[in-house]
């Protein structure tokens, strides 16, 4: 017998138990995370953008008869979801849910020829993971889906991107139309969030330049760029036949000015970028950030992208967070699908290298392992998934409740008890088809209570804006004159120091308005009043 033979048949048959061992607890832990994202209630941005959505839908005009302070690129989202999957709470988070799916086919075939299909479990785990980990407030925003456009442009033009592709295939026009248009979706979400895509863009053609000449360079760019214009296009085409094009210069030119001032606070750039660094070190939890330092330790495949290309896409994300002045978890999802992707290079290089079968799974249970601290930390931190998870199990498993009676979820700027009081008094107190307005920011209230705003005026932000009061509170109070709203809700502890010019809460906005006090006074009467929420209804004739 060739002993040799023998040692190395049984290498093999301990690298395969491994792979089957640490693909199966990664496909676990996948549907386990997926099933608490499914149960993630709205957090407040979550309600503005799916009520939005639902007034587009019923034919409304954005900025017109329905306000927010966001480009319409997210919207279009929420349209998608509420078309396809209802209006209710879980509609985005299957939409949310089918990207991460998409996310993890996509880096399987992506790194088919090079890896195993456990190299893309493990990138999707490791994205969903550090996303739930983030809470129910961090996910379905803006950023959430332009990472995933990013990685699909990236995927798209990957040929070109490679390290080992000097010479990319010639026929491209469609790869790099549809690339075009993702970034051009980009762009609708958040402007600024196009320069990574142009960098992928233009790496593209520089690609093609070198392999094919400058007439091949020149037809990729022209096809990247009218993907690029085509949908923003055809939606601010819609607008401007809507009426809408005014309303949304107003919004960008002055609401959203405004609010960067108040959001930069009077810091440098420098120290926002460098303060970008060092949040994404302390974000991201250590699942992903072990595989990136393999990664980069140990990268050398000619399946990666190429590392000047990477350097510089990823330092534009980087940029691209530092110029929004502030910080949100959710900013830093933009950059969890690419990372995600690297981390699992890095894993899979880990487990490539490491000597022997006992070596190898404890690796990979060290992989595993690591998973369950960074949710124990979270745990300790502020229970935001570890708790959801306990709370989805006992509920759909145990108790028998729906998710929709989870109760573990606080809210700001108010409690889910606070929400499901007010939102109960509202109920009782005013008929179905009725209309109310919030006087501050609380859209859960509009979700919780089944009535529809009064005004475009979702959230009243631009009168809280110390350098706006004086030009838009004198509007809302002419569409609540326009339309009077059956109750008035006003919350009192949505105070917004961190993005607003001024820390004043709701109530004491309306306390230093004489004209908006005036109104109220007049027309409706105090009906309520608690730690959270001021309730008036309409004075009777």
């Amino acid at each position: 017998m060739d002993f040799s033979d023998q040692a190395h048949g049984e290498e093999r048959l301990s690298a395969r138990l491994t792979e089957r061992v640490l693909a199966t607890a990664c496909l676990l832990l996948f549907l386990l995370l997926a099933l608490v994202l499914l149960c993630f209630p709205y957090g407040a941005d979550q309600a503005i953008f799916a009520l939005i959505a639902r007034g587009l839908l019923a034919g409304q005009t954005l900025y017109v008869d329905v306000w927010d302070v966001k480009p319409p690129g997210t919207f279009l989202f929420y349209m998608l979801s509420q078309a396809l999957f209802g209006t209710s709470t879980h509609g985005i988070r299957i939409l949310e849910l089918g990207c991460h799916v998409a996310f993890g086919v996509g880096s399987f075939f992506l790194l088919r020829r090079q890896t195993s299909y456990l190299s893309s479990l493990i990138a999707a785990t490791l994205v969903l993971h550090a996303a739930v980990l983030s809470g129910y407030w961090h996910t379905a925003q803006s950023e959430v889906f332009v990472g995933f456009l990013l990685f699909g442009a990236m995927a798209l033009l990957y040929p070109e991107l490679q390290s080992g592709s000097p010479k990319p295939p010639p026929e491209a026009r469609g790869r790099i139309l549809i690339a075009g248009l993702a970034v051009g979706l980009c762009g609708l979400i958040k402007p600024f969030y196009v320069l990574p895509g142009l960098i992928c863009l233009g790496w593209a053609c520089v690609a093609h330049r070198r392999g094919h000449g400058t007439s091949e360079a020149v037809r990729a760019g022209a096809w990247g760029a009218l993907g690029i214009i085509a949908l923003p296009a055809l939606v601010f085409g819609i607008l401007a036949l809507q009426g809408g094009i005014p309303a949304f210069l107003e919004t960008f030119f002055g609401v959203a000015v405004e609010l960067a001032k108040a959001g930069f606070g009077g810091m440098a750039f420098g120290d926002t970028f460098f303060q970008v660094i060092r949040y994404v070190f302390l974000y991201f939890p250590p699942p992903l950030l072990i595989g990136l330092f393999a990664y980069l330790y140990l990268h050398g495949s000619s399946s990666a992208p190429d590392g000047r290309f990477l350097a510089l896409f990823l330092l534009s994300m980087i940029l691209v967070i530092a110029i929004q002045g502030k910080f949100y978890p959710y900013h830093y999802q933009v950059m969890l699908p690419v990372l995600g992707f690297l981390a699992a290079l890095g894993w899979w290089e880990l487990l490539q290298r490491c000597p022997g079968g006992i070596k190898r799974l404890a690796l990979a249970l060290g992989l595993f392992a690591s998973f369950f601290v960074s949710s124990w930390e979270d745990y300790q931190r502020n229970g935001s998934w570890t708790r959801t998870a306990g709370e989805v199990i006992s509920s759909l498993f145990i108790d028998g409740q729906g998710a929709d009676e989870i109760q573990a979820f606080d809210t700001w700027p108010s409690s889910r008890q606070d929400l499901r009081e007010v939102s109960a008094l509202i109920r009782n107190n005013t008929r179905p088809e009725d209309q109310i307005q919030v006087l501050g920011f609380d859209p859960l209230v509009y979700i919780d209570s089944g009535r529809d705003c009064a005004t475009r005026f979702l959230s009243t932000t631009p009168i809280r804006l110390s350098a706006l009061q004086d030009k838009w509170t004198p509007r809302l109070i002419a569409e609540m004159e326009a339309n009077p709203p059956a109750a008035l809700i006003v919350p009192l502890n949505d105070r917004m120091g961190w993005t607003l010019d001024n820390n004043l809460s709701s109530a004491e906005v309306l306390e230093q308005s004489p004209a908006l006090q005036a109104f109220v006074a007049t027309k409706y009467e105090l009906l309520h009043e608690s730690d959270a929420h001021m309730v008036f209804v309409r004075r009777r004739p």
